[in-house]
């Protein structure tokens, strides 16, 4: 072995040969006590860059950061998934087919609901606590001040590179073509449904949040867009024609949902790229189904491209796919369901979901929101079959005052008060349900987080 490498182990306390590796071409790591953080101090070092928000950098230079490892983000194989909604549950779905085909599979997605762990996976294991302050660490000597988000997708790179992935999905983190995760080229890019979010950094308009999203497209790969219609099927029709990218869409297709259960959805779609009958989600809401077929769509692709995936991994893969906080049945007896909708399209999503999957349940809702969205538009939508609201705030700086969410229901005949405490919120609206009633949490995933956490560290829930 190299005697710089060896010195190298020695003086940082590596671990094998790849990790000394990753330290040459940074002199400053020579000092052991720059290099290596402990998993705690790792975390405060995120928290604070996400506290001070960071210098947000040029895309080239993140590559150039990395190129001082070898740029590993280049030795990837890359499915980036972009969009407004059903991001995260398209990656786990694609994972989890990617999974049962046999491949190894690296997973980046935002935001958490427990831990920072959470967001770097392999195979849906969280990377370890040593791995991630390691990763940190590296990450730390390169560049002291980058933001929360481009220290995290930086070590997603460089740990699945490390790791030795087969494929890696990639969820970006807002909009597309100014975002950390955009300095790779794919072998597929997916885009999921597009609709109004974040138009303070995307554009009031589909036309330009759209534009903002098809920048994840590259030259030489291929591209999928879900079912979206008009403006939006044409911004990225023709950035998938300036790229010279494959473009694929279910222009038509026939999809038939046969059973709506609170233990899983029954389906069978068929278009001319692909038939599959009585297929399992365990998700829960009618648009997972479309999800799940426009990542049939790109599972068509990628078999196009040479992976092995066969019918089976796609039905086993589909009913192992799980996604936390979405629609997710915590608790029965009363039901308890949490559910991360936070634009106007997933509070839509939720409200028809309720009527899809729970008719004629009496249902009290604990809501809470951030001053920054189109909190009336996503309040009537989530209170619209509710019996009873509560108001409450999430754990974060960007919550809305209750009160001023009160005022948005005032024309309604639906009962409503306001609890700041998202816990005694909780406890109250658990308090007013009988065994038959339904208790959803919903309006922002940080109050989704912070409930999911009480109720767990209560001891009232089970997670499976």
């Amino acid at each position: 072995m190299n005697r710089h490498i060896v010195s190298i182990i020695r003086a940082n306390h590596c671990v094998n040969q790849s990790e000394a590796v990753l330290l040459i071409g940074f002199t400053r790591f020579n000092n052991p006590r720059r290099f290596r953080m402990n998993y705690d101090e790792s975390l405060l070092y995120i928290k604070e860059s996400y506290e001070k928000k960071g210098v947000k950098h040029p895309l080239e230079d993140l590559k150039s950061i990395l190129k001082k490892m070898g740029s590993p983000e280049d030795k990837i194989k890359i499915i980036h998934v972009a969009g407004t909604n059903g991001k995260g549950s398209s990656c786990a779905m694609l994972t989890s087919i990617l999974i049962e085909a046999g491949f190894k599979v690296g997973t980046f997605t935002s935001p958490h609901l427990r831990r920072y762990n959470e967001r770097i996976r392999i195979n849906n294991s969280e990377i370890e606590d040593y791995d991630f302050a390691r990763h940190a660490s590296i990450i730390k000597n390169a560049e002291e001040n980058l933001s929360f988000f481009e220290i995290l997708t930086l070590m997603a790179y460089n740990y699945f590179y490390e790791q030795n992935v087969d494929y890696a999905v990639i969820e970006v983190g807002l909009g597309g073509k100014h975002c950390p995760t955009n300095i790779v080229i794919p072998v597929l890019s997916v885009i999921t449904k597009i609709g109004y979010d974040h138009m303070n950094y995307l554009g009031n308009t589909l036309e330009s949040i759209a534009s903002e999203k098809a920048c994840i497209i590259k030259k030489t790969s291929d591209a999928v867009l879900y079912l979206n219609e008009g403006i939006v099927y044409n911004v990225v029709k023709e950035a998938a024609r300036e790229q010279n990218a494959g473009f694929y869409y279910l222009s038509e297709y026939d999809c038939e949902i046969k059973k709506r259960g609170t233990d899983e959805t029954i389906f069978s779609v068929s278009s001319k790229f692909f038939e599959y009958k009585n297929i399992r989600l365990k998700m829960l809401g009618d648009y997972q189904v479309y999800n799940a077929c426009n990542l049939m769509l790109a599972v068509h692709v990628l078999k196009n491209i040479g992976l092995p995936i066969t019918d089976a991994h796609v039905y086993d893969g589909l009913i192992k796919a799980r996604w936390p906080g979405r629609m997710e049945i915590i608790r029965e007896n009363p039901l308890i369901l949490l559910d991360g909708a936070h634009n106007a399209d997933g509070a839509d999503e939720f409200n028809k979901t309720l009527g899809n999957y729970f008719p004629g349940k009496r249902i009290i809702v604990v809501t809470g929101m951030l001053r920054d969205k189109e909190y009336s538009k996503i309040l009537r939508a989530v209170a619209e079959r509710a019996s009873h609201v509560i108001l409450t705030m999430p754990d974060t700086k960007r919550a809305l005052d209750p009160a001023e969410l009160a005022d948005v229901l005032d024309d309604t005949k639906i009962k409503t008060e306001t609890q700041p405490d998202y816990k005694k919120a909780l406890d109250m609206a658990v308090s007013l349900s009988g065994a038959d009633d339904m208790v959803c949490v919903t309006g922002s995933l940080y109050l989704v987080a912070d409930a999911r956490n009480y109720l767990i560290e209560k001891g009232t829930v089970k997670i499976k």
